[in-house]
């Protein structure tokens, strides 16, 4: 087996109540807005150029970056507009290494805020036996972190944030 590769199978939800916007974040030692609040109908195919693997894991300065921008994005909705859920998925397969903005006691306190405010689910996705603990460092309960173990029946990561989430 190639030990720099994983396999990622989404299953998209198409039904009327997945007419929806969708923004996708990516990272490594540093983040990266592919494209943000676009139907899901228009988001581009993630290829080769669009997607790669390179770097360190800057998982902290992504989150942080991520969960200051899409606040600033949805407070400038009117209030009838603004989504009834928003769900923040992180899916890496690794531990953080390589923020240098911000650190565990920020991105928690961003966490905490929008669950406990803004009511937002965060999901955390990892590949190892380090994923909750990694999840639970950013105040993500253990309920709301999956991993895939080896030998397990695989499941897609959109398939696991919706079982989780109460879908």
């Amino acid at each position: 087996m190639k030990p720099d590769y994983t396999d990622i199978t989404i299953i998209l939800d198409r039904s009327g109540s997945m007419n929806s916007l969708a923004s996708l974040v990516q990272f490594n030692t540093r983040k990266e807005t592919t494209f943000t609040a676009t139907p899901i109908c228009k988001v581009a195919k993630l290829d080769g150029d669009a997607y790669r693997p390179t770097g360190g894991i800057a998982l902290l300065d992504a989150v942080a970056l991520t969960i200051d921008e899409t606040g600033r994005r949805l407070e400038t909705l009117a209030k009838d507009d603004r989504p009834s859920k928003v769900i923040v998925a992180i899916l890496t397969d690794g531990l953080e290494n390589q923020s240098r903005q911000f650190n565990y006691a920020q991105v928690r306190q961003r966490i905490g805020h929008q669950d406990e405010v803004y009511h937002w689910d965060f999901v955390f996705l990892g590949a190892n036996q380090d994923a909750i603990a990694e999840a639970a460092t950013l105040s993500i309960g253990a309920d709301s972190a999956h991993v895939r173990r080896v030998g397990q029946r695989r499941r897609s990561s959109i398939q696991i944030v919706g079982q989780s989430r109460g879908r």
